[in-house]
């Protein structure tokens, strides 16, 4: 494993219908400075791990938090990087914003953009000048910038979907679904997108739950270090990862005798339906948590 995500806050500005997280205004959910500064020990005592990454939701909201977070991993010689959607750009005030994050110590930073956060930010007419703009600041600061740029998912002429680098999970799940073609359980025997058996990154939770993919836990950092939780975890060992490794989620369906009752647009969508379904009746509390990236 190489980097390590700090789910900074599930709190955003936006409620992006392609959200893994069900991130909004509502959300609450926030490190505290103290555990933030724990965890970033924790990485910094592994073997191996060279980067760091601060996200969300929306990093920036929480601008002191997330100063002082990529202050202190740099101090431990971490590589360290931040996503967000850039609602701070709008304004064209990056310099203010970015240059301290610099000083600090920030690697990289990348930018949410495409139909979901123009269509929020009412940036779209001006997408092309916001990213000269951003790109022209980060190369005077010598930070490396790139954009992760997700569009609308649709069809094409033969009616294959185009998904535009959209995971039909969180509320991805809810609302992208509609009208796409669809596929029986059956077909959807693997995991296509996550390393379950051995993750080169993991993410971590202001609650200290650490997902192996979006609000699938290994374990918790503040019931036990990082690296014992990495340590520990055995694929074949957790009651939902080892029938996905065996068969995606059409095995987990299987062994948990779950009937879908219906199809779906693809793996991602199937598994997060799934384990959503778990998560409201109550089911491995344990492994699938926090119920608020379920939309719960």
């Amino acid at each position: 494993m190489k980097a390590v995500h700090l789910l900074l806050t599930l709190k955003c500005l936006f409620e992006c219908d392609h959200c893994f997280l069900f991130c909004g205004p509502e959300q609450k959910e926030v490190y505290s400075r103290k555990f933030l500064e724990e965890v970033i020990e924790q990485v910094g005592d592994m073997h191996g791990l060279e980067w760091i990454f601060f996200e969300g939701g929306e990093p920036f909201l929480y601008y002191p938090l997330l100063l002082a977070g990529i202050e202190r991993a740099a101090c431990r010689g971490l590589k360290t990087g931040l996503v967000t959607n850039g609602y701070w750009t709008v304004n064209e005030d990056a310099d203010m914003w970015l240059e301290p994050l610099m000083e600090a110590g920030l690697s990289s930073i990348s930018i949410s953009s495409g139909d979901f956060h123009s269509d929020y930010m009412g940036r779209s007419a001006n997408e092309e000048g916001m990213r000269i703009s951003l790109e022209r600041t980060a190369d005077r600061l010598g930070l490396d910038i790139s954009f992760l740029e997700t569009v609308k998912p649709r069809l094409d002429e033969e009616g294959w979907l185009e998904n535009g680098g959209v995971m039909f999970r969180g509320r991805a799940a809810e609302k992208l679904t509609e009208g796409l073609p669809l596929r029986p359980p059956q077909e959807l025997d693997e995991c296509p997108w996550e390393e379950l058996s051995d993750p080169d990154r993991v993410h971590i939770d202001p609650a200290g739950g650490v997902h192996l993919c979006q609000g699938l836990i290994i374990g918790k950092v503040n019931e036990s270090t990082l690296a014992d939780v990495i340590a520990s975890y055995s694929p074949k060992e957790h009651p939902l990862v080892f029938p996905l490794l065996e068969g995606g989620p059409q095995a987990l369906a299987e062994e948990l005798e779950y009937d879908a009752g219906k199809k779906y647009v693809d793996a991602c969508h199937f598994c997060f339906e799934l384990r959503r379904d778990l998560v409201a009746a109550g089911r491995f509390r344990r492994y699938l948590n926090p119920a608020e990236v379920y939309g719960l």
